[in-house]
């Protein structure tokens, strides 16, 4: 469990920037490919525990994240040994859906990713990621900008609640956190 939210906070605020200097980036050898799904994992890794932990605020646990989603068509099966190369085929790109995804659900998105592939503009830039966990990989695939990303991560790291009030639940056996 997190007690001193700063570190988790500051180390999301330092992936954002990361990932802005990315927006730069022209080649991408594969060892860029591994170190940005690194990163997209472990600044959503640090997301959940903080939403776990209860050190975020009320309004930023319940924001919602701009995306798109891609319903599967079931004319190709994604697979541990297709996914990277043939998810194109499984989902209807003609139609897509705007969408907004909470925090928790695009984390586990992320984490539990079964696609996970970047997406680039026609000039080689780094534009956004699809994901899909293995649980919806067979419902829909999500686009989320690289711009979204970061803003994800800079308003998570950049929030600090002020106050806080705690409720025990005799039910729950926990307490009921408020932040704000």
């Amino acid at each position: 469990m997190i007690w001193e939210s700063h570190f988790w906070k500051e180390d999301l605020v330092r992936l954002a920037r990361q990932l802005q200097k990315r927006t730069k980036q022209r080649r991408w050898p594969e060892r860029s490919l591994a170190k940005l799904e690194k990163e997209v994992f472990i600044g959503f890794y640090g997301i959940r525990k903080l939403l776990e932990a209860r050190k975020l605020s009320d309004r930023l646990s319940k924001k919602c994240v701009a995306a798109e989603a891609f319903r599967y068509t079931g004319a190709r099966q994604i697979t541990i040994y297709n996914w990277n190369s043939k998810f194109a085929d499984a989902y209807d790109f003609e139609n897509s859906a705007k969408i907004n995804m909470s925090l928790e659900f695009i984390c586990n998105q992320v984490i539990h990713s079964y696609v996970f592939k970047e997406v680039f503009d026609e000039g080689g830039a780094l534009a956004g990621i699809f994901i899909s966990s293995d649980r919806k990989r067979n419902e829909s695939l999500y686009y989320i900008s690289l711009p979204e990303l970061i803003k994800v991560f800079l308003s998570v790291g950049s929030d600090y609640p002020t106050h806080q009030r705690a409720i025990f639940d005799l039910k729950r056996g926990d307490y009921l956190i408020k932040n704000w």
